[in-house]
């Protein structure tokens, strides 16, 4: 069974949050009649309510699938009905809610199970003493089937608590899970233009293998300076492939259908982005197994002639994850690539990417 590791903490900059924190509502849910997801909650005390799919192949809860050890907790799956004009009852998309109250202080991890490869969005609202609720907030993602993530957020309903933080840290199997997912969902390109990005990621993963061995290291002034430097090939390779489905997102591949959103031709061709790429780092020693690996890629051979697109959605998804990704390297590495990349992101999740 797959496993991805995501870390989520809520922020909100409103002062009426801090100390006046009393509920927590998550909704769940996709495009589907049948949900596609469940999920697991556990509190500060590690005790859980939700619901597990996987109970015959998923050891952590060996034993029941619902679970409901947390007081004050629901666990909900709705469906909502409706009536069209000639008086026929029409069924909404399944969704699933969960329902907190009193919020202890304390990290919740909620675990979430895929059924099948799908988009799915979660939106996770607060409530003050008053009942009133703050402005919520809705996190799309991708999932594939008996893939598994992890979130965690710390609440502290203290009066004058500060309001919580969110980060996501993402990995580069969350990646090569979100564009393997969306190919599946024919929201990316054909299976060449697929494979073509994952075989990127795994070049980027090299590198970053070897930053992770030297954060293992001393921390002399030698070995901080390597660190600095070590995820330079890992930020750039990462970035080349945000830059292609930036242009590709621009592209139609079917001119009878759609028209390309581009003013000028550069705007829409991938060879600019590999060329820019190419003149910036092809001299530069840090990238030569880059260089080695790409060269020889087959994709070169079929990008005149296979599927290249991506979707709207496909592209906020994967490329925020990639800004994650690279937010998580640490704030150096993250200030640098804002100032050298000028990376694209999406309007929701600027606040987070300051």
């Amino acid at each position: 069974m797959k496993r991805i590791i995501i870390l989520l903490l809520f922020i909100r900059g409103n002062d009426l949050f801090a100390g006046n924190l009393s509920a927590l509502n998550i909704f769940a849910g996709t495009d589907s009649k049948d949900v596609k997801v469940h999920f697991i909650i556990e509190d500060p005390f590690h005790r859980r309510s939700g619901y597990n799919p996987f109970i015959s192949s998923f050891t952590i809860f060996p034993t029941i699938s619902n679970i409901n050890e947390i007081p004050g907790a629901t666990y909900s799956t709705n469906r909502l009905a409706s009536e069209d004009e000639s008086g026929n009852i029409e069924l909404d998309n399944e969704s699933i809610e969960f329902t907190l109250s009193p919020v202890l202080k304390g990290t919740y991890t909620l675990i979430m199970f895929g059924i099948e490869n799908t988009k799915y969005i979660y939106e996770v609202n607060l409530y003050d003493f008053n009942h009133n609720l703050f402005e919520p907030y809705f996190l799309g993602s991708y999932i594939s089937t008996t893939s598994i993530s992890e979130s965690k957020f710390y609440l502290d309903p203290t009066p004058g608590a500060p309001p919580p933080v969110l980060t996501k840290i993402v990995t580069f199997q969350t990646l090569k899970e979100d564009i393997e997912v969306a190919y599946k969902l024919n929201q990316i390109g054909d299976e060449k233009f697929k494979d073509s990005l994952i075989r990127m990621l795994n070049i980027a993963e090299k590198y970053y293998n070897k930053c992770q061995v030297l954060n293992n290291k001393s921390n002399d002034k030698k070995d901080i300076d390597k660190r600095k430097l070590c995820y330079r090939p890992v930020v750039a390779t990462v970035r080349m492939m945000m830059k292609r489905l930036e242009v590709i997102n621009k592209l139609c591949d079917n001119p009878k259908e759609c028209k390309p959103r581009c003013k000028t031709k550069p705007e829409c061709d991938e060879d600019e982005v590999f060329k820019g790429f190419d003149n910036k780092y092809r001299k530069d020693a840090e990238f030569k197994d880059f260089f080695s690996e790409w060269d020889k890629d087959e994709y070169h051979k079929y990008k005149k002639t296979c599927k290249r697109y991506i979707t709207d959605e496909a592209l906020e998804i994967i490329t925020t994850d990639i800004n994650w990704l690279i937010k998580s390297f640490g704030e150096e590495v993250w200030n640098d690539y804002k100032k050298e990349h000028n990376p694209y992101i999406p309007e929701k999740y600027k606040q987070f990417f300051k």
